[in-house]
């Protein structure tokens, strides 16, 4: 079946580095057959106007996300906050009165509020893989650092106090806490924020993406002809 055609694949490219193990494992390969490349952005940066007067806090996605405390967090702080998020994401949960719900807009209107908002919030359950990717990405492109769930497959991207600010997961005191110091401090936002923008650069440009999709494929051809010589020889 798909299992047996998936083994002929040379490379499987993956974007976090614990999807290797949990692939490897599942379709019975080595692990040496994946390779990490880190998502990209090639979009338009967005630099039109801020959409709203006032600073607020935007969080968007609905998979794996855990509204639930961050809505406890920014209840207990009364920051403007704005939330893209479906139904599915926010069944059951108590929207606190300073949280704006909003169920859909146009991804150059997301990465304008990614632009504008004075804090990128990212709270995730520990359900899934890996969750969050394309956010951060999009976030760190547009020149911003996040206050996110420290949850695992998310450690290639989210780095503590570099460009991000990370609570435990279900912490409400440790996601309010960070929420405050990036609200609070203009410095700790700019520092962070330029952490956010070293990482794209070095990592989620299509120029980066690019480089690191030539060395895999260099690294097919090199066993390719390691291959070729070692046939050539037994024959």
């Amino acid at each position: 079946g798909s299992r047996a055609a998936l083994s002929r694949v040379d490379r499987f490219v993956v974007h976090s580095t614990v999807e290797i193990e949990a692939y490897a494992s599942t379709l019975k390969l080595p692990t040496d057959r994946f390779e990490f490349a880190p998502r990209q952005f090639g979009g338009v940066v967005e630099t039109q106007a801020p959409l709203r007067k006032g600073p607020y806090i935007f969080a968007t996605g609905s998979g794996f996300r855990d509204y639930g405390t961050f809505f406890a967090a920014v209840g207990k702080l009364g920051y403007p906050t704005v939330v893209l998020s479906g139904p599915r994401a926010l069944k059951d949960l108590t929207v606190p009165p300073n949280v704006e719900i909003i169920d859909s807009m146009p991804r150059e209107v997301i990465r304008r509020h990614v632009r504008h908002a004075r804090v990128n919030a990212l709270p995730m359950s520990t359900s899934g893989l890996t969750a969050g990717l394309i956010t951060i990405v999009e976030c760190f492109r547009h020149g911003r650092a996040m206050v996110a769930t420290d949850r695992f497959g998310v450690e290639d991207y989210l780095i503590d106090d570099n460009n991000s600010l990370l609570a435990k997961p279900g912490d409400v005191s440790g996601m309010a806490d960070r929420l405050e110091a990036v609200w609070e401090d203009k410095a700790t936002s700019d520092r962070l924020d330029a952490g956010a923008v070293a990482f794209a650069e070095a990592n989620c440009t299509d120029e980066a993406a690019a480089q690191r999709l030539v060395t895999v494929l260099d690294s097919v051809l090199d066993s390719a002809r390691v291959t070729a010589r070692l046939d050539n020889r037994a024959a």
